[in-house]
């Protein structure tokens, strides 16, 4: 019961991590390696992968792994998404299912069964990340020593997915926020006009450089400064 309890336990733990990653607005791989970290310090799988869908849902390209024997080679993995493949992680992507082996004598992909032997690899899983009936990409998740895949970690797996389809989507809002404040700044900068924007207490807080030419001063010397630390009445 304690051991049971403990492994409950470290699941919770690994979906509540999941879901802190998810709710940050940041660089799309780094959340990404933040959740295959937590499927392996948490969750207790040896490897973990996550694959991306891009190239129009042709490709299946391989963003971020990690763990033991999880190298760059392996992390970067990809795979083109064909209806008549063999491939598990295509077949989690057609399917829009978990795809499970415990025996990788099962694998029909000739292959990828030559990349798991060669990696050592005893049993994995693939659980695709979903949005709206939208697949997003799959997690990969992979045991060297002589485990299984369980049912419970399949649905914690899929809860894992589920948040890390809203980090997806947090992170191309991030990006649009990021394009768009940089197009803004650019125009902001380009333009022949003066502009200065004050905060609610007459402060600089920010202005371009036309601004700058027509003062004499910079942005660093004006930023938080009032206009009466500069100008008299007369200027």
């Amino acid at each position: 019961l304690y051991e049971q309890a403990a492994v409950r336990a470290n699941r919770l733990v690994t979906i509540s991590r999941a879901i802190a990653v998810s709710r940050q607005l940041g660089d799309l791989n780094s959340m990404l390696l933040d959740i295959t970290k937590v499927l392996v310090q948490s969750l207790g799988f040896e490897q973990s992968w996550i694959g991306i869908m891009e190239a129009n849902n042709t490709l299946l390209n391989g963003k971020v792994g990690f763990g033991l024997g999880m190298d760059t080679r392996n992390a970067k993995m990809h795979y083109v998404i064909d209806t008549e493949s063999k491939n598990p992680a295509v077949l989690s992507v057609i399917q829009n299912k978990p795809v499970v082996f415990n025996l990788i004598e099962d694998v029909e992909d000739l292959s990828f069964s030559e990349w798991l032997q060669a990696s050592n690899i005893q049993s994995f899983a693939y659980v695709p990340i979903s949005l709206n009936e939208q697949i997003l990409g799959v997690i990969g998740v992979f045991f060297v020593s002589d485990q299984s895949v369980e049912e419970e970690d399949i649905k914690t797996l899929t809860s894992v997915a589920e948040q890390t389809a809203v980090a997806i989507e947090n992170a191309k809002l991030y990006e649009e926020i990021k394009n768009s404040e940089k197009r803004y700044r650019t125009l902001f900068n380009a333009t022949g006009t003066s502009i200065v924007i004050l905060d609610e207490n007459l402060h600089f807080n920010l202005l371009n450089k036309a601004f700058e030419n027509l003062s004499g001063y910079t942005q660093d010397e004006l930023i938080g400064k009032s206009d009466f630390d500069f100008f008299d009445d007369e200027h």
